[in-house]
């Protein structure tokens, strides 16, 4: 069991030491990795499981020194690159539909733009909700098959296009958590798989990734980690994110997550490094204490007190108590990551080994 154990923390420690070097910053406090670290399959899996494969993969095309491969894995990555590439031309060519069906009426919010990462959807913000489900509607070949008008959401899909998730406000657990007509007045023009896409700003962007671990995941992914690293980085007026959160009442809970994030970040980087403490407050180390008291594993799923005084302050315990046995489960085990999940990198990864099957 020990064995096992110490392999986990040896696969975690080489996944975080890959993506954090490639996209963000080398760590520096993992102990575990004494000795020259392999990708191994169990690596990849780690990381298809945390959503970070895609982010892996085109690491080691940049930089295959950073890494010994084990085994034959050459043939897995190339399958899975593969892919990935067929997953982007479905992204672009969404892109393209979009852009002629709503024109500047739309923007993408909550996508990975600092870390390559497959999204289980794109969820675009739009103008008017009505005007556009209608003008997706009439797309050949596209099919509304979620609808939820008193949240103004619904879920488009169809053979030659990825899955859109449209709002037309952004809610997560039946509350609000920021103003989505400043989040137009905002935003910016990025290039993002070839064409110039609206996004939100970094501001705004800080806010929803916050808000979503929250209210909706319950966990910190790896990715999430490092896009709010680098977001924060990027952040230099304190109070133009403050003064959002505190407008929709979450405040402590912000501080309670930068509070989480900032030991998260000092126990892969050591101090003082933090993009986090310009941020932080005296007012909530109560209840932002972590389990892991050496090497962060990922996803890190939040504290199950900090998760109840979250839903306590957004006056959401009926939500809570809709989802009852969901709440049970996570009340009672502490558990809030969905191990089963399908994310795009898990298929990806289960279809490739079936093939390159007779590899390993």
């Amino acid at each position: 069991m020990k064995e096992v154990i110490k392999d986990s923390l040896k696969n975690m420690a080489t996944l975080i030491h890959v993506i954090c070097t490639e996209y963000y910053m080398t760590p520096i406090l993992l102990p575990i990795l004494s000795e020259k670290s392999k990708l191994s399959l169990d690596v990849l899996k780690m990381a298809a499981n945390n959503n970070v494969l895609v982010a892996l993969v085109l690491s080691l095309e940049k930089n295959k020194k950073l890494l010994e491969l084990e085994g034959n894995l050459i043939e897995i990555i190339d399958g899975i690159a593969s892919m990935v590439n067929r997953y982007n031309t479905l992204i672009r060519h969404t892109l393209t539909i979009l852009d002629s069906t709503l024109g500047t009426e739309y923007m993408l919010f909550k996508i990975s733009r600092f870390i390559p990462r497959l999204h289980d959807d794109l969820d675009i913000l739009v103008v008017n909700f009505k005007e556009a489900i209608n003008s997706l509607k009439k797309i050949n070949g596209v099919h509304m098959v979620h609808y939820f008008p008193e949240i103004k959401e619904a879920v488009f899909e169809g053979k030659w296009i990825h899955r859109i998730h449209v709002h037309g406000m952004i809610t997560w657990s039946g509350g609000r958590f920021i103003d989505e007509s400043s989040i137009f007045d905002n935003s910016c023009f990025i290039k993002w798989y070839g064409h110039n896409v609206r996004v939100t700003d970094y501001v705004d962007e800080f806010c929803i990734n916050i808000a979503h671990i929250n209210y909706e995941d319950l966990y910190i992914d790896l990715c999430d980690f490092i896009t709010l690293c680098i977001l924060a980085q990027n952040i230099h007026d304190v109070s133009s994110v403050t003064n959002k959160v505190k407008e929709y009442r979450w405040i402590k809970t912000f501080y309670s997550t930068i509070n989480i994030l900032s030991s998260l970040h000092k126990k892969i980087f050591g101090e003082g490094s933090s993009p986090f403490l310009k941020f932080a407050s005296k007012h909530d180390h109560r209840y932002s204490k972590l389990k892991h008291s050496r090497m962060p594993f990922f996803p890190v799923e939040l504290p199950r007190t900090h998760i109840v005084k979250a839903f306590i302050e957004k006056h959401l315990i009926t939500h809570i108590l809709k989802r009852w046995l969901k709440a049970g489960i996570i009340l009672l085990t502490g558990s809030t990551f969905k191990h089963g999940k399908g994310s795009p990198e898990r298929i990806m990864l289960m279809q490739v080994l079936k093939t390159y099957s007779n590899a390993l």
